[in-house]
């Protein structure tokens, strides 16, 4: 098919492409190779010192980490911590069954108890109002309902308690705020 200038169809459009398909000059071209040869040697220079980058950045970021902890308030320990953790909750429970089942007010009531399964129910007791674990045990009012304890039952407890601390050196301060603390439960514990 001609048209009207007398062109065929298909020399029109082989025409119409080479007039719209720009030919991109040398220099364009040799851009394009120099930009491939620097993306090159940059990705091989990433290649090749990518431990220190790695390393550069865990620096970094352990610095943004003591910053920041170093900017918040810094909690206190608690009072388990202070007096020395579960070593020093073992030894004093150990010291402080030792002085009561020697004790004359309060030896009666563990005449028949397994003091192994004592001790260890006491350690978890003293774990948590000191401030390291939730309680797993019995309700301390439940517990002892039956004892029919007193005033007099529970100050010996305390007594024996503040004399195992010592006996192991807990500085004076501490023995107080644990002296506190067991005085938070003698209303459960005596069934008020």
């Amino acid at each position: 098919m001609t048209n009207f200038r007398g062109a065929t169809t298909a020399d029109f459009t082989i025409n119409h492409f080479k007039k719209r398909i720009p030919v991109a000059p040398a220099s364009h071209f040799q851009k394009y190779q120099e930009t491939q040869r620097k993306s090159e040697m940059a990705l091989a220079l990433l290649k090749n010192n990518l431990p220190l980058i790695v390393a550069g950045v865990a620096v970094a970021s352990v610095g943004v980490v003591y910053y920041y902890n170093a900017r918040q308030p810094q909690r206190e320990p608690s009072l388990y911590q202070k007096i020395g953790g579960e070593a020093a909750i073992d030894a004093t429970v150990e010291n402080f069954y030792d002085r009561v089942i020697v004790n004359p007010v309060l030896a009666p009531f563990f005449k028949n108890t397994n003091m192994v399964r004592q001790r260890a129910m006491q350690k978890a007791f003293l774990n948590h109002v000191l401030g390291n674990k939730p309680w797993n045990g019995q309700n301390m009012r439940k517990a002892h309902a039956h004892l029919k304890l007193t005033d007099v039952h529970f100050d010996e407890v305390v007594k024996e308690l503040v004399n195992a601390m010592r006996h192991l050196k807990v500085p004076e301060n501490l023995i107080k705020q644990v002296g506190a603390v067991t005085e938070t439960t003698r209303n459960d514990i005596l069934g008020r």
